[in-house]
């Protein structure tokens, strides 16, 4: 599990875990890659350079956000919402993809 989405298709699993954990632990909840001990690439420049090396490992093109969508799981560290975790830094998907 690395996504949030991951857990909530999963937590059902096991008893002990909480529907919500961000309200159960909200005394210690900072975000969801510290509750899943995952991490994220820190910039958007980062996550493109990640991108074009998961083009290279996996002889595939990533140009738009269907790609995008069905190729980040390869890479445990992207993020699924490109303009939603780097909104300080984002521009557009053009850019994000060089058109």
């Amino acid at each position: 599990i690395n996504t949030n989405t991951d857990y909530k298709k999963h937590y059902k699993k096991d008893p002990r875990l909480p529907y919500n954990p961000a309200n159960f632990y909200s005394e210690e909840w900072s975000s969801w890659p510290d509750f899943l001990e995952t991490w994220l690439y820190s910039s958007l420049e980062e996550t493109k350079q990640a991108v074009k090396q998961l083009e290279e490992d996996y002889g595939i093109e990533i140009n738009s956000t269907v790609d995008y969508k069905e190729h980040y799981k390869k890479d445990a560290h992207l993020p699924s919402d490109l303009k939603g975790y780097y909104e300080d830094e984002w521009n557009s998907y053009d850019d994000f993809f060089d058109r």
